[in-house]
C-alpha cells in the first residue's frame, strides 16, 4: 500500500504537469443536465456566472438578501437562454440555509453544483472594528460555506456526482492593511476548502475548486485607491471559473502571476512584505475604501 501511494503521488504530480499544457477546452465534462446553486447571486461576480452558467446546466439557482438584484440577474439569466430560479436567503444563518435547502429540494431537485461566492467586506483599521462587524464578516465569508456544504454536500457524496466551488481570494493566502477580518476570514475558508477536499477527495468522486482572485472590478471594492495592479473584470473571471469547473481543475488563481507569488511568500522573510505591498500601492488603498456595510457585496 505504501509503495502504490508513492508511486501514485508521483503519477499525480507528473499528470498535473502533463495537464498544464492541455487546453482545458480539450478536456471539459458536461453539465447540462446538472442544477448550479450560487450563492450571492444578485450582483457583481455571482450575477456573472449565473449569466455563463445559463447556456451550460439545466437549472440555474441563485440566492442573496438583495431581493432586487436576484431579480435583475433572474432577467438576464433567462434572457442568456437559462432556467433561473430565485431564492431569497441570507446565508450566513444555518437555519435560512436549511429551510432554502428544503425549499430547493421540492421545488427543483438535487443541487449537483455548488457555488459559494456570497462575501462581504469592511475595509476598516482593526482598532476601529466593531465587534459586530467582525462577527458579521466571518458569518458571510466563512460560516456560509459551512452552512450550505452542511445542507448539500451530503446527496453530493450520497450519489457520488456533484462539484463544490469555493470563491475565496489571494486574500487567503495573503494580507493587506485595513482588512483583517475579510484576510482572516479567507484564509478561514480557504483552511475549511482543503480540509474538505482532503476529507472526501479519496472517498467519493465528488470534484472541489477553489478560486483565489485579486480584487474584481464591482461594487464590492467600490472607492478602493489605486494600485499598480487593474481590478479584474468579473465577466473574465466567471468565464475562467467556468472553464475550471468544465474541466475538474482543483485551484485556480487570477492573475496567473499570484501563483508565483503565493510561492514566493512562503520563502521570503516577513519583514519584506509590508516593503512590497508599498511598492504595488496596496498599502494606502483602503484608506479611502467607500462600499457599503449593510449588504452582500459579491
Amino acid at each position: 500500500m505504501l509503495i502504490r501511494d508513492i508511486f501514485y503521488i508521483f503519477y499525480l504530480w507528473l499528470r498535473s504537469i502533463i495537464l498544464f499544457f492541455i487546453p482545458r477546452s480539450w478536456r471539459q465534462k458536461n453539465i447540462s443536465n446538472d442544477t448550479v446553486l450560487i450563492t450571492g447571486g444578485g450582483s457583481g461576480l455571482g450575477r456573472c456566472l449565473a449569466i455563463k452558467f445559463a447556456s451550460k446546466v439545466a437549472n440555474v439557482i441563485i440566492c442573496d438578501i438583495n431581493e432586487d438584484g436576484l431579480k435583475g440577474t433572474k432577467k438576464l439569466v433567462i434572457k442568456a437562454g437559462g432556467k433561473c430560479i430565485a431564492y431569497h436567503c441570507d446565508v450566513s444563518s444555518y437555519s435560512a440555509v436549511e429551510e432554502m435547502a428544503k425549499k430547493i429540494g421540492s421545488d427543483v431537485g438535487k443541487v449537483t453544483i455548488l457555488v459559494n461566492n456570497a462575501g462581504i467586506v469592511d475595509g476598516t483599521r482593526f482598532v476601529d472594528l466593531t465587534p459586530m462587524q467582525i462577527e458579521r464578516v466571518f458569518r458571510v465569508n466563512t460560516f456560509s460555506h459551512f452552512w450550505t456544504c452542511k445542507a448539500f454536500l451530503p446527496s453530493m457524496i450520497d450519489s457520488d456526482v456533484g462539484h463544490v466551488v469555493s470563491i475565496c481570494s489571494v486574500a487567503g493566502v495573503s494580507a493587506a492593511p485595513y482588512l483583517s477580518n475579510y484576510v482572516s476570514s479567507k484564509f478561514a475558508a480557504l483552511g475549511f476548502f482543503h480540509s474538505l477536499y482532503v476529507e472526501y477527495k479519496l472517498q467519493s468522486k465528488v470534484n472541489f475548486t477553489v478560486v483565489c482572485t485579486t480584487q474584481l472590478n464591482t461594487g464590492m471594492f467600490a472607492g478602493v485607491g489605486q494600485t499598480l495592479m487593474a481590478p479584474l473584470e468579473p465577466e473574465y473571471v466567471a468565464n475562467e471559473i467556468l472553464k475550471a469547473v468544465l474541466s475538474n481543475q482543483e485551484m485556480l488563481v487570477l492573475p496567473k502571476f499570484f501563483y508565483f507569488t503565493m510561492f514566493l511568500q512562503t520563502i521570503m522573510p516577513l519583514n519584506v512584505f509590508p516593503y512590497i505591498l508599498r511598492v504595488f500601492k496596496g498599502d494606502k488603498a483602503m484608506e479611502v475604501f467607500s462600499t457599503s456595510r449593510n449588504e452582500y457585496q459579491c
